[in-house]
């Protein structure tokens, strides 16, 4: 009996001192982000690189093996990235939400962590001015769909900001109410991940003519929405820029937004 006690003390010693390793490694992190931020201030780089986020999520996704969850390692991450980015400048982020839905917050909670200080907003032009003026870092809107409020087209006005990221970035949100999923919105230019997707803006007379028009300009995707007045939304594969000779293609085209691709099947954990 004394010998199994020894074997399982021995085993939490173990433990305490990863622990403490891991704390030790946080703090260390913390002092590395401090020069980055230092760096930054000369460069004028944001803090916000959510396709940069991206990237190191799906590294650790895919190299992580062992009974530990997957999903686990991703909440870790995505409780870690913002903290450490609000170490470099505020963070506060505006969400859509309203009595009925409080999906988008939840999302935007699990995305941006515990620590960054976030409210709420029912009213998308609103969000969007918010981040517009500096008030808000970023704003958390819901994925259009046919019949919704239009707000996409207002990111096609003057000095708005533009999609950058897609939430969730993975299966497992906590998110309980309502259904669909969301767009995060800053004043950064995207950066690529690797593997993104574009949202493109542009008139079609129809949904069919709307469909072609990708097709013919070259595009892999698909529309998401429509405004009722000849205006759709697509979702497009890669990353696009403002000097993309496709864009011409398509009429009154405007590139609202690019963010990295979810991380999808990568979750699935091995049988």
């Amino acid at each position: 009996m004394t010998g199994n006690n020894d074997a399982l003390d021995a085993l939490r010693r173990e433990i305490d001192e990863i622990d403490t390793k891991l704390h030790g490694l946080l703090m260390r992190r913390a002092e590395v982000v401090e020069n980055v931020g230092r760096a930054k201030g000369r460069t004028n780089t944001a803090v916000f690189a959510p396709g940069r986020e991206a990237m190191v999520l799906r590294k650790l996704l895919a190299r992580h093996e062992g009974l530990f969850p997957r999903q686990s390692v991703l909440r870790i991450w995505r409780e870690m990235i913002p903290a450490y980015a609000s170490m470099q400048a505020p963070l506060p982020v505006v969400v859509y939400a309203s009595q009925d839905n409080q999906r988008c917050w939840d999302l935007a909670r699990d995305h941006f962590g515990s620590h960054v200080p976030m409210t709420c907003s029912d009213d998308a032009a609103a969000i969007i001015e918010r981040v517009s003026s500096g008030r808000d870092a970023v704003g958390v809107l819901p994925t259009p769909a046919t019949g919704d409020d239009s707000w996409w087209r207002l990111l096609c006005d003057k000095d708005r900001p533009c999609v950058v990221s897609s939430l969730p970035f993975a299966l497992g949100s906590n998110a309980k109410s309502g259904a669909g999923d969301a767009y995060a919105i800053a004043c950064v230019t995207p950066d690529s991940s690797g593997d993104d997707r574009s949202l493109v803006c542009f008139t079609a007379n129809d949904n069919a003519a709307a469909i072609a028009a990708l097709a013919t300009a070259g595009f892999a995707g698909q529309c998401l929405a429509s405004d009722g007045d000849a205006h759709y939304l697509a979702e497009v594969d890669g990353f696009l820029t403002v000097a993309d000779d496709r864009l011409a293609a398509l009429a009154d085209a405007c590139l609202i937004g690019v963010y990295a691709a979810p991380a999808g099947d990568i979750l699935v954990e091995d049988s």
